[in-house]
């Protein structure tokens, strides 16, 4: 590879704003199907209140591994087409990949437990006898966040597999040298 036909620092830098954005609109979709996918627990109001039990904090904990496992998937895909497009940056492309995965998994949970997941405020009236309470989607571990770079990072590695192989040569003597006695 001669200087020519090397990026120069504009091409990386905007390889890198571009996968900021496909983050963010990634997240989106991501957000949406993730809350499709999630079943939060719902529990009736009785006498005594309304409680989660044991099969209601299992619901919960679903919520969560769909998150990972939508990021996870999603990721995968962005992580491929990005590590695809992003041959010519090298190791910027991973640095890339990895940044578009936070946006979108922060885009993803922010969009789907502030605007599509939450199940409303109890504060203005309280819950009749025999109504159903639904919980709103939220993400109870910070572990699931990684679903999205993870998958990311498997994709981009998968791509840089079959990245063609250029061989560097040097022009220098220095490896035609041989050291005799």
């Amino acid at each position: 590879m001669t200087a020519d036909d090397r990026p120069g620092f504009g091409e990386p830098l905007i390889f890198v704003v571009w996968c900021i954005a496909a983050g963010a609109v990634v997240g989106l979709p991501g957000a949406a199907l993730w809350v499709w996918l999630a079943d939060p627990p719902a529990v009736e109001v009785t006498t005594s209140g309304a409680f989660f039990g044991e099969a209601e904090l299992n619901s919960q904990v679903e919520v969560t591994l769909w998150f990972f496992a939508v990021g996870a998937v999603l990721g995968l895909v962005c992580g491929l087409v990005a590590g695809a497009l992003g041959n010519r940056h090298g190791v910027v492309t991973v640095l890339a990949v990895l940044t578009l995965s936070a946006v979108a998994s922060g885009v993803s949970a922010y969009v789907g437990v502030a605007h599509w997941g939450s199940a409303g405020s109890l504060e203005s009236e309280p819950p009749a006898l025999g109504a159903t309470l639904e919980s709103g989607v939220e993400i109870t571990s910070k572990v699931a966040y990684l679903g999205w770079p993870i998958g990311g990072l498997i994709g981009a590695a998968t791509a840089i597999s079959r990245w063609p192989r250029t061989e560097h040569s040097s022009g220098s003597a220095s490896s035609d040298i041989v050291f005799s006695n």
